[in-house]
């Protein structure tokens, strides 16, 4: 069984792609950046796990 895909399927296909990858790069950031934000603003590690997760939550993880 063939499957065809037209141009409108592919552009909405690299679109959700590329989004998802933007997410996985935003909060891949954040998370290198938790030892910085624990060093200078000395957060515990329970106020870095607050952190993270309000971070996630805004973004919708």
């Amino acid at each position: 069984m063939k499957s065809e895909y037209n141009s409108q399927q592919t552009a909405i296909l690299a679109i959700i792609v590329t989004s998802y990858l933007m997410l996985v790069v935003d909060i891949s950031i954040v998370l290198t950046g938790l030892p910085n934000i624990h060093a200078e603003l000395g957060f515990s590690h329970a106020e870095l796990s607050w952190v993270q997760n309000a971070y996630r939550a805004q973004r919708g993880f």
